[in-house]
């Protein structure tokens, strides 16, 4: 009879590791960049505000993201693209919706194109800011906004 008892604890606690095992919450982690992202980013009333896309994206300590060839695209009430942001290497953060670069970025809005170096982009701001060879194209006549 002790046998028996012996076994069935046994078998009890092999069931309860088992379990155990199988219903504990998983921990991701990554060990390679992933490739072809999509984040969207929606407003209170679930309005897609933002789209950011990148061919790889590695998630930094800081709750950022390396991505490379991203792109964001500032959306507008009928999914509309406002403006974009395009770099070939940049991190961003999204729950404070910031984006930063060394490299080249390019910006192109509806009357403008920008071209720098060494970027950040405040989304919640709308701030764009570039320290090194800014260059921005206007696609309209501008001579009203700057002529005394």
């Amino acid at each position: 009879m002790k046998s028996f008892f012996s076994r069935i604890s046994k078998l009890v606690l092999i069931s309860f590791l088992l379990s155990s095992l199988l219903h504990s919450e998983p921990e991701i982690v990554p060990t390679a960049p992933a490739r072809g992202l999509y984040v969207p980013v929606f407003d209170t009333n679930g309005v897609k505000i933002w789209e950011i896309t990148g061919f790889t994206g590695e998630i930094l300590g800081n709750s950022s993201i390396a991505m490379s060839n991203m792109l964001i695209n500032r959306c507008g009430k009928n999914n509309d693209v406002i403006f974009t942001i395009e770099s070939g290497c940049a991190n961003i953060t999204p729950s404070s919706n910031f984006a930063a670069g060394d490299g080249v970025v390019v910006v192109n809005g509806k009357n403008f194109t920008a071209v720098a170096r060494d970027w950040n982009f405040f989304g919640g701001e709308k701030r764009f800011a570039a320290s090194r060879d800014v260059k921005v194209v206007f696609n309209e006549n501008v001579a009203e906004f700057i002529a005394p």
